[in-house]
């Protein structure tokens, strides 16, 4: 039998948390922090990226996004071109799709902030 639903869970927070400081170190400019952590990323993504569910859009664009930022460019773009992505998810897919492309494993704004 498969893992429990709640050890998924876990799994998957546990790879956004580290994913997430990463990216933190690297946007504060600690890059001797970011290279220590990037490593245990990388490790910890390359095993999770194959238990994410292709067929839910979430989780294909986030295995997209796994497979470019650990420099499976060729995996992100036919993650992303399998098949058509909600329109409301089309932007962020363009983004990530480009950068791998130019494979690029650097961090992009997604959203620019709200001007109040």
């Amino acid at each position: 039998m498969g893992k429990s639903v709640s050890a998924d869970r876990r799994q998957k927070n546990s790879l956004q948390g580290i994913w997430h400081t990463s990216n933190d170190f690297l946007r504060s400019g600690d890059k001797a922090s970011y290279d220590r952590l990037r490593n245990v990323f990388v490790l910890y993504a390359s095993k999770f990226i194959d238990d994410l569910d292709s067929t839910r859009d979430k989780d294909r664009l986030f295995k997209a996004e796994l497979c470019r930022e650990i420099g499976r460019f060729d995996r992100c773009v036919e993650l992303l071109d399998c098949k058509q992505f909600p329109d409301n998810m089309k932007s962020f897919v363009d983004k990530v799709k480009q950068a791998a492309l130019r494979k690029d494993r650097a961090l992009f704004k997604v959203f620019e902030p709200q001007k109040k």
